[in-house]
């Protein structure tokens, strides 16, 4: 072969080598995350900063790439075409034989040497890569402008309309950062409360007040003439400091009791009088409110209690800040709090659930759902009344889906222990 075909073979490597380098960048600059671009900007690096500025128009920026490493890769094909077509005069081979190994050759070159090996290389450390090449990028970005403006403008245009909306950052779902905190919790890269707590944060926003108040039947509350002593009694031994005051009956709440007022009031007045200084800026709720609603409303209001009520105006419950932080921190125990543990291990067949241990944390322990969720209760307390049908007595007991339920305690109407056996076989979860 001519010194000519040698240099057109030289020249096709160079053209791919630049393709490699297109697609190396792109695959780095559309790596960095926000908070990556963030902390860019910032830097004392000016090859940093200067990359994440060319971030700050990525249409622009990805049009520059691709008109770059599309005719680099169109110019490559050609010359080698060209080479083809004189080899085939040379040796004697046919004209369509030599296009056919011209584009198998060209096809595995491109996809490999500058496509795939750059595009892993420049994911190893996208950041490292993008500083590396800021300077070149941004000249190419110059040369190229004249073309790159139009395909970004038309390309935004059909974009929009076709109504879809481009992203100016790749972002992830939440399914991929679930998935990530899996594999950083199996690597022991997250603890155990880490991964909850993550877990939770993205909970928060579907779960409704009705899923995390505390009861009717658990609510303390005091009725409006109660005497001075009994509210003493009841704010030490309870601990709260705010309690419900309500007349006649507790659907009829007609303000809050402050501690602090109650003490106030023991030294100010002679007379006492709860009516008088009970906080009538109560805040009821829907038991459908979203927690994460409900907790804006509370930071807005500057309030720390709401009450919650059913379709019928009836009072089903209260939530706390407390009760919503806890949703995503988990329980905060304080001074007045005893370590109640809503699971108690018994044998490896058999656990003590506290009644109001909820379906969907039964369910969790045991990886699958053994009692389907429902509108009708939320704890396995609530599931127990509805198999059973009637008030029960202890030591009542049915099986359900491979468990067995047995009453363990009850006090009044209120089932506030059951036993849960597992038949044939060992007992998931603490």
């Amino acid at each position: 072969m001519d010194s000519d075909i040698w240099i057109r073979l030289a020249v096709v490597f160079l053209l791919l080598l630049l393709s490699a380098f297109f697609s190396s960048v792109e695959s780095a600059y559309y790596s960095l995350s926000r908070s990556v671009l963030d902390r860019m900007r910032g830097s004392s690096d000016p090859r940093s900063r200067r990359a994440a500025k060319l971030m700050e128009k990525p249409r622009l920026l990805l049009s520059v790439i691709l008109t770059g490493n599309t005719a680099v890769n169109t110019a490559a094909a050609a010359i080698a075409a060209l080479v083809a077509a004189e080899a085939a005069l040379e040796f004697g081979m046919s004209s369509e034989l030599a296009v056919l190994i011209e584009v198998a050759v060209m096809s595995a070159m491109i996809l490999l040497l500058a496509e795939l090996v750059p595009k892993f290389m420049a994911l190893r450390d996208p950041e490292k890569w993008a500083v590396k090449t800021s300077s070149i990028v941004l000249a190419l970005r110059v040369m190229l402008a004249p073309l790159a403006y139009p395909l970004s403008w038309l390309t935004s245009s059909l974009s929009h309309m076709m109504g879809i909306e481009l992203q100016s950052v790749t972002t992830m779902s939440e399914s991929e950062i679930r998935a990530l905190v899996q594999v950083g919790h199996e690597r022991g890269e997250l603890e155990i409360e880490e991964r909850r707590m993550i877990n939770s944060i993205f909970e928060f926003g579907d779960t409704t007040v009705r899923e995390i108040m505390v009861p009717r039947i658990d609510i303390v509350a005091a009725e409006a003439n109660t005497p001075l002593d009994e509210l003493l009694d009841l704010v030490i031994n309870q601990g709260h400091s705010r309690i419900p005051v309500y007349e006649d009956t507790i659907d009829n709440i007609i303000g809050l009791m402050y501690a602090k007022d109650l003490i106030a009031a023991t030294r100010t007045s002679k007379t006492f009088n709860l009516k008088a200084m009970i906080r009538p800026n109560t805040f009821f709720v829907p038991e459908e409110k979203k927690i994460d609603d409900l907790l804006h409303e509370f930071q807005l209001k500057k309030i720390h209690m709401a009450i919650i009520v059913d379709e019928y105006g009836g009072v089903d419950g209260l939530v706390t800040m407390e009760d919503i932080i806890e949703e995503i921190v988990g329980e905060i125990q304080d001074e007045y709090d005893s370590e109640q543990p809503l699971v108690k291990r018994l044998d490896e067949k058999t656990i003590l659930a506290n009644g109001l241990l909820s379906i969907s944390e039964f369910n969790e322990m045991q990886g699958f759902e053994v009692v389907q969720e429902s509108e009708a209760y939320d704890t396995i307390a609530g599931f127990v009344y509805k198999e059973l049908g009637v008030v029960p007595k202890v030591k009542q007991d049915f099986e359900f889906n491979g468990f067995r339920f047995i009453v363990d305690e009850v006090i009044g109407k209120r089932i506030t222990r059951i036993r849960i056996v597992k038949e044939g076989g060992v007992f998931e979860g603490d």
